[in-house]
């Protein structure tokens, strides 16, 4: 019976384990699901989500609406993950981005974002009760607004509510602040657009679990410059720039008591 309960003691805590690898829930400070970037173009150059903004600007740089002819517009990405062996469930995640602007000077935006899928049974030294699933999961509601000063500077703040469970229900709210710069100009006869943002992001207290587990925020310090050139019609050249300062991580995790 002991046998037993160590394999499936060890099965379970790699389950746990693997359900945290893509969002770290609580190897690094908070849920993971803050840093992540549901923008697949600033993603895939590298997460420059500090730049030049096409859509999901709640989530990338909010400021930079005013950069654009954009009026109104509605985001929705869509995130996989690979299915782990042992465990029920697929991970998965959404987000969803809407942003307007309110004349010239305004702009305000919404969003939420989930990740989950996954279902972890629980169970005690005796028996497994299949009655019982754990089924880790984060979410957020944001809110969102910037204010354009003059045609190259803005700046922006996001709010947001977290929730995250894991066993246990942790909720708390976060702050994003941020403050960009925008120029348009010529060099060799080619338009260029230059766009830097200083950001401050996921400020707030503790995210509490239960009655005596607190974890910090994930809060990060940004600067990045995206500077852009035109070379056709259906192409253009774009130089990146990002350096990100990380509150340092704090250890926390899950095992059952009697290991």
């Amino acid at each position: 019976m002991n046998y037993i309960y160590y394999n499936m003691t060890r099965r379970i805590g790699l389950a746990l384990v693997a359900c945290m690898l893509p969002l770290a829930m609580f190897s690094q400070s908070g849920p993971e699901l803050l840093r992540v970037n549901p923008d697949a173009r600033s993603a895939a150059m590298g997460d420059a989500s500090l730049g030049r903004a096409e859509r999901m600007y709640i989530y990338t740089n909010p400021s930079a609406i005013f950069s654009t002819d954009c009026r109104l517009d509605a985001s929705v990405s869509f995130m996989g993950h690979a299915k782990f062996q042992g465990v029920d469930g697929r991970q998965w995640g959404t987000a969803v981005g809407l942003a307007g602007k309110v004349g010239c000077r305004h702009a305000l935006f919404a969003g939420f974002r989930y990740v989950g899928g996954l279902k972890l049974e629980a169970f005690s030294e005796q028996h497994l009760d299949r009655h019982y699933t754990i089924r880790p999961q984060d979410y957020t509601i944001d809110l969102g607004y910037a204010y354009s000063f003059t045609p190259h500077w803005a700046a922006h703040a996001v709010l947001s509510y977290v929730n995250s469970q894991i066993g246990q229900m942790g909720e708390t709210v976060a702050a994003t602040v941020g403050v960009s710069r925008a120029d348009k100009f010529k060099a060799g006869g080619r338009p260029c657009f230059a766009h830097t943002t200083l950001r401050l992001a996921n400020i707030g207290p503790k995210l509490t679990y239960g009655q005596s587990t607190d974890v910090n925020l994930p809060l990060e310090l940004a600067l990045g410059t995206e500077l852009t050139t035109l070379l056709s019609g259906s192409w253009e050249a774009v130089w990146l720039w990002v350096r990100v300062m990380r509150s340092k991580p704090v250890r926390f995790g899950l095992r059952p008591m009697s290991i």
